[in-house]
């Protein structure tokens, strides 16, 4: 469980760096759909693990 609350806090500091960098234009939207996708992701998984140890 706390590795999955690790790697649900994991995408922030790269989030803030992309938000840095706003000049990589098309690939940087490409990383912003991937980690949106990874977190979606870590989300359901937690969601499930969580309903099923209730």
């Amino acid at each position: 469980m706390v590795s999955l609350l690790w790697f649900c806090q994991l995408p922030y500091p790269i989030l803030l760096a992309l938000l840095w960098s706003k000049t990589e234009g098309i690939r940087m939207k490409y990383l912003w759909g991937t980690l949106f996708a990874l977190a979606v992701v870590f989300v359901v998984i937690g969601v499930i693990y969580m309903m099923r140890e209730a």
